[in-house]
């Protein structure tokens, strides 16, 4: 059974046109007729579950939405990205390429996350974070601040990176291991 359609109201996103949501029955915490975020087409946001795209969130290309994932605020999901589980992400977040947020990953502020990243279990991202590449954050970890994760990287466990920290190529970093750059100058 369809959750939403597409209404008439667009915006012109990279020169693609998304069209607003708005809801054709009561699920979780959205009511039949509330509006949602933006799409580009029905095979952005599974009609399943109760994922749901809200406020000015946006999800273009072949970018799907799954499950119970949740969009708030100015999120952008685009290329081939996944959401799934009860992932949610809010803020000015940018999912691109072939990334793919799944479990329940909480990630938001001004994070970009591109390539083939990997976002899984109860791994927080926050603030200007940047993860890429084939990078995989996973079962609590946090990346915050403007830290940046690339490569081939593996953060898990509680694992705490911060700041301006920097973790690339094949680094492991678990446990409750905590890395963060400081300037001694």
């Amino acid at each position: 059974m369809e959750k939403y359609i597409l209404t008439n109201d667009t915006i012109e996103v990279d020169g693609t046109i998304l069209h607003r949501i708005r809801a054709l029955r009561d699920f979780d915490d959205v009511n039949k007729g509330d509006l949602g975020g933006f799409v580009e087409r029905e095979e952005n946001l599974d009609h399943e579950g109760n994922c749901w795209v809200y406020d000015n969130a946006m999800v273009k290309d072949n970018a799907v939405i799954f499950d119970d994932a949740k969009l708030y605020n100015n999120v952008l999901v685009k290329n081939d990205s996944r959401v799934i589980g009860r992932a949610r992400i809010c803020d000015n977040v940018v999912i691109q390429d072939f990334a793919i947020i799944k479990d329940a990953a909480v990630i938001y502020g001004d994070v970009k996350v591109f390539g083939h990243a990997y976002i899984l279990g109860c791994a927080r991202i926050r603030d200007k974070a940047l993860i890429k590449d084939c990078s995989i954050i996973s079962q609590g970890a946090l990346i915050e601040g403007q830290a940046i994760v690339l490569g081939n990287a593996h953060i898990y466990g509680n694992a705490a990176i911060k700041d301006n920290a920097i973790v690339k190529d094949r680094s492991s970093i678990s446990g409750n291991a905590f890395y963060r750059w400081q300037c001694y100058c």
